[in-house]
């Protein structure tokens, strides 16, 4: 099982290949499936701003994840609210929200009503199956879902961005200190490889040698035989 650092590691270099309205456009992306991390996507934003020095750069990071993430989770609503009775019979839905989690999901909105959109927010794995939900009981107006999921969307952005740019010299640190340690092991694995070669090759070397000696001993001692 991935943890969070596995799956910055393979995130942490995209924002700077990309640049963040790339992060945006892969943040957008989620909404219609693609299996990525928006957390880990954010932080590595966050870590990117940090290694530009924060500031504007931090600031030009948030906008830019925010208005992706929120795009992402309005495609997600919209899915269910446009596509509700086409999801109802689809395998995916129920590969992604099974009859009795959707039950649950369903009872916890008329019960809890917004808290249930809060709390999906901060709660990874659950965000995808609440908002297609949401919109597919209409738990909430599209109006409504906006406004609620864009504020509690900038305080989940603003963690994350936040968090990228005050470990982002300490991570990039650490890299450089990683790099080294694999040079180091590299080196000394090529040099016991390398010496190994070399005992072997002497050692062959070697053999017919001690043979050949042996054999004009041998003849040696045959000739001098009567």
């Amino acid at each position: 099982m991935d943890t969070f650092s596995d799956r910055w590691a393979d995130l942490q270099d995209l924002p700077a290949e990309l640049g963040f309205f790339g992060v945006f456009l892969v943040l957008c992306a989620c909404g219609f499936g693609l299996p990525m991390s928006k957390d880990a996507l954010l932080f590595a934003a966050g870590t990117a701003a940090g290694l530009m020095g924060g500031g504007r750069a931090a600031m030009e990071a948030f906008l830019w994840c925010l208005a992706g993430v929120v795009t992402g989770d309005a495609v997600m609503y919209l899915e269910g609210r446009l596509c509700g009775p086409w999801l109802r019979k689809s395998r995916l839905l129920r590969r992604i929200l099974p009859p009795r989690r959707f039950a649950r999901v369903r009872h916890a909105f008329r019960r809890h009503g917004v808290a249930v959109l809060l709390t999906a927010r901060f709660t990874p794995g659950i965000r995808g199956p609440v908002y297609i939900c949401c919109g597919l009981i209409r738990a909430l107006s599209f109006p409504a879902f906006m406004l609620i999921n864009t504020l509690s969307s900038a305080v989940y952005t603003a963690l994350w961005i936040t968090a990228g740019c005050l470990l982002a010299d300490q991570l990039a640190n650490a890299a450089a200190s990683t790099a080294a340690l694999q040079r180091w092991i590299l080196a000394a694995v090529a040099v016991i490889l390398l010496t190994a070669l070399l005992t072997v090759r002497i050692i062959r070397r070697r053999k017919p040698v001690r043979a050949g000696s042996r054999n004009a001993g041998t003849g040696a001692e045959n000739s001098a035989e009567p």
